[in-house]
């Protein structure tokens, strides 16, 4: 976007007009927040060119012409007819000639002439809405006409958002339906045989017995993480703004972390195993920890595609999010980098507003989700996960009682028989419960926590914007009027 600043520099007896200095302290301002190089001003044309050349070429290549009307702007204009050539009345007329969006400031007590007034070539000028620019409020004023300037220009311009990519369905289906295979062929048979030669039991009691754990095992880690992280929410909020503040690789220190972690736990396991653990027992442990190290890394890569640029909105909103965004936008407004200069170019602007707005409204869609219910909670979650979780309660009690039948057919059943079914089906029911229940008082506890921090970090945040968007040179000059 090129903007072209019309002004009138000297009188008809070549006398520079008082306004020159804030129609050069307006084009420097609007070149700050619209960004360097969108600014055309009489200073920026080339030497050694043709004047009457260079203007067209600008005013061409503008979208948007401010023309620059002080107190005596119509009698100046009155003592240019019939004399030589008036560049400020050949650029307006240029400009509405081409169809511009031309935009009157006026400056201190002017008023924008009328019809009457004006000639036939610039008589446009009356009907364009004009910007009023007090001396005494000269930066809130030129904040307004960039922003009227930015309203014409593109209207209905939306920032672009960057979502999340949501995982190809048929591409999970392959992945789960192969994950399946992997499990009744790689770890079922195992894990019976060494049930078998462990307590002595032939037959398909191993199997059935092994068919029954699989669906369970991923409720009990539902159950096991979801009550671990409510148990330490707040270390783990704490380790979090930690890591937000202090390095800008989150997800790499994080990944890492990780890694480290459970290499420490398969190298723990390695060297119990040598105290009398089975060759089978530890390759399912490897399978399993391979497994988790691969989802795990699959996830980390996304997350960093995802994240290539900023600012990134996510569909699930959380508190871990509100922070990482604003900690992501007071380090751009600290650090001045990629344009984040003072002041702040108008674009720039905009996307820290931007920002903001989008965190307060996350803020408000998680503040509705806190009144809702924990049934109306968990039909809005993930419905894969949920499905997945549901499924493994089903398959759990779907296996104990063919089981149960089984059992039953061969060798009749008895009282202690039925408790043990009861029992199996009431820990399925239970782990998931559970886990449900824990994950939904965290996710509770995450909202408040963030209500109740967030006023203050959009302050501290919204007080450097407001710092960041004032002219520094600018500020200078007014201190320098307001002395004299």
């Amino acid at each position: 976007m090129k903007v072209f600043v019309n002004y009138r520099q000297r009188d008809a007896d070549g006398r520079l007009l008082p306004h020159a200095l804030a129609a050069e302290a307006l084009a420097e301002r609007l070149a700050g927040l619209l960004g360097t190089g969108t600014v055309y001003f009489d200073t920026t044309l080339p030497p050694g060119r043709r004047y009457s050349d260079m203007l067209r070429r600008r005013i061409t290549e503008a979208m948007v012409v401010v023309v620059v009307v002080h107190e005596n702007w119509l009698a100046d204009l009155r003592a240019r007819e019939g004399t030589r050539k008036d560049w400020v009345r050949y650029e307006i007329a240029e400009a509405l000639a081409a169809g511009k969006e031309v935009v009157p400031v006026l400056i201190g007590d002017a008023e924008l002439p009328g019809h009457r007034d004006l000639p036939d070539d610039i008589r446009g000028l009356a009907d364009a809405q004009a910007v009023p620019l007090r001396l005494g409020r000269f930066d809130q004023g030129v904040q307004a006409l960039a922003a009227e300037i930015g309203l014409r220009v593109a209207p209905d311009e939306e920032e672009p958002l960057t979502v999340e990519q949501v995982p190809d369905r048929g591409r999970l289906a392959v992945a789960v339906a192969g994950a399946i295979v992997l499990v009744l062929f790689g770890v079922v048979a195992p894990a019976a045989d060494l049930l078998s030669e462990r307590f002595h039991v032939a037959g398909v009691g191993p199997y059935l017995a092994v068919f029954a754990v699989i669906p369970g095992l991923p409720l009990f880690v539902v159950f096991g993480i979801a009550g671990t992280e409510f148990a330490l929410r707040r270390p783990m909020q704490w380790l979090n703004d930690a890591i937000e503040r202090n390095t800008e690789e989150k997800s790499y220190v994080v990944f890492g972390l990780g890694l480290m972690f459970s290499g420490f736990l398969l190298l723990l396991l390695v060297v119990v195993s040598a105290g009398g653990l089975s060759a089978p027992t530890v390759g399912l442990v490897i399978v399993v920890w391979i497994g988790t190290l691969l989802v795990t890394a699959i996830g980390w890569v996304r997350k960093q595609d995802s994240r290539r640029h900023w600012p990134y909105f996510t569909g699930r909103p959380t508190g871990f999010w509100v922070q990482s965004e604003l900690i992501h936008l007071r380090r751009h407004l600290d650090r001045g980098r990629d344009g984040w200069t003072r002041p702040l170019p108008l674009a720039r602007r905009r996307t820290a507003e931007l920002v903001l707005d989008r965190v307060e409204e996350v803020v408000a869609i998680m503040a509705a989700d806190a009144e809702r219910g924990r049934v109306r909670w968990w039909r809005t979650r993930n419905p894969y996960l949920n499905a997945l979780h549901v499924g493994g309660v089903a398959c759990a009690v779907a296996i104990l009682t063919i089981a149960l039948i089984v059992h039953a057919a061969t060798a009749g059943i008895g009282a202690a028989d039925l408790l043990w079914w009861a029992a199996g089906v009431a820990t399925a029911l239970l782990f998931y419960v559970g886990g449900v229940e824990f994950a939904f008082r965290t996710y509770r506890w995450r909202i408040a926590e963030t209500q109740r921090t967030l006023p203050d970090r959009l302050a501290q945040v919204r007080a450097r914007l407001a710092e960041m968007s004032t002219s520094i040179p600018y500020s200078a000059y007014l201190a320098r009027t307001e002395g004299e």
